[in-house]
């Protein structure tokens, strides 16, 4: 969904200046433009969407039968979540380095949930 609304950048932008036209004159309590993406905004989606590309990848590589994609074995899953620790762990470094809250919290996340699957017996 996230993807989806980055490659809709320019239309959603487009829209919001649509509704908002005229609305000065208009006495409304609620405008538009208070839930519009700033340029910053969007260069965090994009660097979010960036750093979510390789989950979607693997989960999807995963996704299937054996006997129809030759995936979704354990001997497949183990491998593909120990390269997703790699990559959740490689930007925690970064993260220190003044990276924003929201990508440290989702990488904070996804190291929790990973290491939780990793270390279950």
């Amino acid at each position: 969904m996230l993807l989806r609304c980055y490659e809709l950048k320019d239309s959603i932008n487009r829209f919001i200046r649509y509704l908002t036209r005229g609305s000065a004159d208009d006495d409304l309590d609620y405008s538009p433009l208070t839930d519009a993406f700033t340029d910053d905004d969007w260069g965090k989606v994009s660097e979010l969407v960036d750093f979510l590309q390789a989950p979607y990848e693997l989960t999807k590589r995963l996704e299937g039968s054996m006997s129809a994609s030759g995936f979704g074995s354990l001997r497949q899953t183990l491998p593909n979540l120990q390269a997703l620790w790699v990559h959740y762990n490689e930007p925690s470094k970064r993260a220190e380095e003044g990276q924003d809250r929201y990508i440290v919290t989702v990488i904070s996340y996804g190291k929790l949930k990973l290491d939780y699957y990793l270390t279950q017996s």
